[in-house]
């Protein structure tokens, strides 16, 4: 049985920020708090297929949406990989996140990161994604943000880790 939406709630007034981490993705130590209160993370199993991230992630933001818990701030984290499922799955989580934006009202921004090592190829992919995810806002355009990270040792199995973290250093920026 789904829960019933509910306009306000003293959940609701938190700020919440949504990461999405596919496997071997660039490490998300680089959000800082920012004043958030709460972060939900859908981090990619080992051995999950592309698809099943997209739809646990999609899942989780309908979830949100339906419990009226909206997320303010969301980050994409993308692995070196270029296949033609996990860009689908991609542009799947982004036209989501973009939805959420425009139901929401309180989600401004998308932060898609990526290693720095990738090639041109995946770079313009994820440029063009970037668009997508500014062209899906119907009432206002999503703000996103690129960011290709530096630090190879920073990687998505260090979120496990206890203890101070130092944000990895961002290579570029790209807004849309």
């Amino acid at each position: 049985m789904l829960p019933k939406v509910t306009r306000s709630s003293p959940r609701s007034a938190r700020r919440r920020r949504l990461i999405i981490i596919e496997q071997d993705a660039p490490s998300i130590t680089c959000t800082g708090d920012k004043g958030f209160e709460e972060a939900v993370v859908v981090a990619q199993l080992a051995g999950e297929h592309p698809s099943e991230l997209a739809q646990r992630a999609l899942h989780r933001i309908a979830l949100a949406e339906r419990l009226g818990q909206p997320f303010h701030e969301a980050y994409l984290c993308t692995a070196g990989t270029d296949q033609s499922a996990t860009r689908a799955a991609r542009r799947l989580m982004t036209l989501g996140i973009a939805a959420h934006a425009d139901a929401a009202h309180s989600l401004n921004e998308l932060i898609l990161c990526a290693p720095s090592a990738v090639d041109f190829t995946q770079r313009e992919a994820l440029v063009r994604l970037a668009d997508d995810a500014v062209l899906a806002g119907k009432e206002k355009p999503l703000r996103v943000r690129l960011c290709f990270v530096d630090d190879e040792s920073l990687r998505a199995p260090a979120l496990a880790h206890a203890g101070p973290e130092r944000p990895p250093e961002a290579v570029g920026e790209w807004v849309a």
